[in-house]
């Protein structure tokens, strides 16, 4: 749903006072904000007092420097309330978003994962282990690596290990058994896209006595 910015807390002394300034032009007598918060004659009032204290800081006075940071954040919280209230009674309406002059905060892209590919499956270090290696999803936030033995009616079930990166090496897997493996990708919004599955043998290392 479309919004307009509600925090202008970074926001320059001399922009801070312009665009305020633009703000009361466009919200006086707007018929789809009739009742903002603070009223539009509060507003300019704060307005015009910041831009007094503005002035008198110009001179370096410590005092007068204090005054004009406080009137900042009171003309800045107003416009906050301000633009809270246009969103909660815009609702996403484009032209009412429009009308009221604050800028319209730009919609995120959802990105869409792609499906995960195994590269490798690798002998581990150890006995017993097997390294998956994945080649890295554009925007996942993170991974889970899985892994079920072969049996002789089908497969296992699925033993599932989260992990943030696109290599992992599972551990204490059954010698001389053959293993299927496979990544599933972690995204926002839910997404869970899952990889092929890929066979593994992990070989027999123990030696005998």
């Amino acid at each position: 749903m479309k919004k307009v910015r509600t925090n202008f807390n970074r926001d320059r002394e001399a922009e801070t006072l312009a665009f305020s300034r633009s703000i009361i032009q466009r919200m006086t007598d707007n018929p789809f904000f009739p009742e903002p918060t603070p009223t539009i004659p509060q507003f300019a009032d704060n307005v015009d007092d910041y831009a007094v204290r503005l002035t008198a800081a110009a001179t370096g006075d410590h005092t007068a420097i204090v005054r004009k940071n406080l009137a900042a954040q009171l003309v800045k919280s107003n416009l906050t309330d301000m633009a809270m209230y246009v969103n909660s009674t815009a609702r996403g309406n484009q032209e009412m978003l429009a009308s009221s002059g604050f800028p319209q905060v730009k919609e995120r892209s959802r990105i869409i994962l792609a499906e995960p590919v195994i590269t490798a499956v690798l002998q581990g270090l150890n006995a017993g282990s097997m390294q998956i290696v994945c080649g890295a999803v554009h925007g996942a936030k993170g991974y889970q690596y899985q892994y079920a033995m072969e049996m002789e009616n089908g497969i296992g079930p699925w033993v599932s290990v989260p992990y943030g990166r696109s290599k992992y090496e599972f551990t204490e897997l059954d010698q001389g058994k053959k293993y299927w493996f496979r990544v599933a990708a972690i995204g926002g919004y839910g997404q869970v896209v899952y990889s092929a599955e890929v066979p593994g043998f992990v070989m027999q290392r123990n030696m005998a006595a």
